[in-house]
């Protein structure tokens, strides 16, 4: 007769399962275990020399200010049925080159018992030809954008906000990312 079985058996006998006997897993570990991960070293490595590498790299995204826009209006206090003249002053961003085609764009929204509004623009009415691409961009200073307006005489006496917006195409010299910008920008003016 056979003898009882040690109830802290289990039977077949199977060793606990360790990292050793998992090939693609973690599986479970007993206690004091050495944990192996025979590749992090080397994955580390690859990480680091990534970061690295994409820290070291150049900044190719747009810039969020592609240009610098000031706009002057001489005179600043006009008299009903008097004229004014809007000047827009654009200076590229470092690394940024402004495009002459398609033309920087100033524009003014007619106001109702103001200004009866306007455009002006400066630059090329054409593209260059291929082989002269390089010219179609303004160089370190780009000439002023004058917009003149007439007051109507029948304005009323006190400031006012004309909508004005400032539209042009950009490119980035680094990556030769471009894309068109367009800014509205509220412009005062005293009606005296």
């Amino acid at each position: 007769m056979r003898a009882a079985a040690d109830p802290s058996e289990v039977y077949p006998k199977v060793p606990p399962p360790t990292t050793q006997n998992c090939r693609f897993g973690s599986g479970l570990r007993l206690p004091g275990a050495r944990r192996t991960m025979p590749g992090m070293p080397r994955l580390l490595l690859v990480g680091f020399a990534l970061i690295a590498l994409g820290a070291a790299a150049p900044d190719t995204r747009p810039p969020a200010e592609p240009a610098k826009i000031r706009i002057s209006v001489v005179p600043t206090a006009v008299p009903p049925g008097g004229r004014t003249e809007l000047t827009l002053d654009l200076a590229a961003a470092p690394g940024v080159k402004i495009n002459r085609y398609p033309k920087v764009k100033l524009s003014v929204a007619p106001r109702a018992g103001v200004v009866r509004g306007g455009d002006a623009t400066l630059g090329n009415d054409a593209p260059p030809p291929l082989d002269e691409a390089g010219t179609n961009y303004f160089g370190e200073t780009i000439e002023p954008v004058r917009l003149p307006l007439a007051v109507e005489a029948t304005a009323a006496p006190g400031r006012h906000e004309l909508d004005a917006t400032v539209t042009y195409f950009y490119c980035v010299a680094a990556s030769g990312f471009c894309a068109p910008s367009r800014t509205a920008i509220k412009v005062p003016i005293e009606v005296r």
